[in-house]
C-alpha cells in the first residue's frame, strides 16, 4: 500500500458530525464527498475495529 500523504485524525464529535452530513444528503454534492474522504482517510477508525 502506498504511503500515506496526508495523515487525519478526528475526534468523535467530528466523525459524527461527517457522517450525519453523508447520510442525511442535504448538503451540496461537494461537502458529502469531502466528508466521505476524511472518513475513508480518519487513521482513528482503522485503528480502533
Amino acid at each position: 500500500m502506498a504511503k500515506k500523504k496526508y495523515i487525519v485524525s478526528l475526534t468523535s464529535v467530528e466523525r459524527e458530525v461527517l457522517e450525519k452530513l453523508t447520510t442525511t444528503g442535504k448538503a451540496p454534492a461537494y461537502k458529502i464527498n469531502h466528508a466521505r474522504i476524511l472518513l475513508k482517510a480518519d487513521t482513528k477508525a482503522l485503528t480502533s475495529k
